[in-house]
């Protein structure tokens, strides 16, 4: 067997088991990977970003509000779901080693490793936890499936970009322009696309209802002062792959707006300035077009 820590599935599970901002490493349980850690440049830097991914999506999380009406959508899934999920359950009301001090868990919220034991006798509660919380993994999936609306949908042919605009004035006026966290945190579906310049100092934050999607902005600002949001949602458009360096999709209120899609993601620039100044945040050989 490879002996590879990154490719030892219990080291990768104990990993995945730590908490940011929690001394998880200290606990006995989490001696063999608190070793392998000690032994391995490579699976140190893979827990640290784990755990600044983990403390994004956590933050994130709880900046967002709920919707209205997801409650009643959720319960309605479920009361079509839980049925078929209910009728597999099977298994002992208490698991026998749930009483035991030798068993030791650390959970991270909001990661996949949440209810996961962190040594060998948690793959046993892992049986345990999958029978009796069937329904409870069922609505779990539901309320991902629900908060997404599981994929991009399109956007349509009419899409209004002073909407774009407006938004960019009240993050401003608001205050959310550059509220968020480092953009190196920002959630790997989210990324930044490479056709912008990473300026210093950039930051992401969710955000709500942009174009009728959640996603994420990323705020920037250049060397000379000028402000730029890009919002990253997810959708399909009538859009090109790039942004076009000399005819933004809407240039008003001295604004303009740039829009492109790269895979499954739109990308909306929104720059202060109705000329050519949106030609500082667009990354072309390196560098931007000035």
């Amino acid at each position: 067997m490879d002996d590879h820590p990154i490719r030892d599935p219990r080291i990768l599970e104990a990993l995945e088991a730590c908490r940011p901002g929690k001394d998880d490493l200290s606990d006995p349980a989490m001696e063999r990977l608190a070793t392998a850690m000690a032994a391995s440049p490579e699976l140190d830097d893979l827990y640290e970003r784990l755990q600044r991914l983990d403390a994004a999506l956590a933050a994130a999380f709880r900046d967002v509000p709920v919707p209205r009406g997801l409650q009643e959508r959720i319960l309605a899934r479920l009361a079509q779901a839980v049925p078929a999920a209910s009728g597999e359950t099977s298994g002992p009301a208490v698991p026998p080693e749930a009483s035991s001090p030798e068993v030791s868990v650390c959970v991270s919220a909001g990661s996949p490793a949440a209810n996961t034991a962190a040594i060998a006798p948690g793959i046993r509660r892992r049986r345990w936890i999958a029978s009796l919380g069937a329904a409870a993994a069922v609505a779990a999936s539901l309320l991902v499936a629900v908060w997404l609306d599981w994929g991009p949908g399109p956007l349509g042919e009419d899409v209004d970009w002073n909407a774009a605009i407006v938004r960019f004035g009240a993050d401003l006026q608001n205050g959310d322009f550059g509220s968020g966290r480092s953009a190196e945190t920002a959630p790997s579906q989210y990324p930044l696309s490479l056709a912008i310049v990473p300026y210093p100092g950039t930051t992401w934050r969710p955000v709500q209802d942009f174009l009728g999607r959640s996603g994420i902005a990323y705020d920037l600002q250049d060397a000379w002062g000028f402000r730029a949001t890009l919002y990253v949602v997810q959708a399909t458009a009538h859009l090109p792959d790039a942004p076009d360096l000399y005819q933004p999709v809407l240039a008003t209120g001295q604004c303009a707006v740039l829009a492109w899609q790269e895979g499954n993601l739109v990308y909306v620039l929104v720059v202060q300035g109705a000329g050519g100044e949106y030609r500082r945040f667009l990354n072309v050989s390196g560098g931007p077009v000035v």
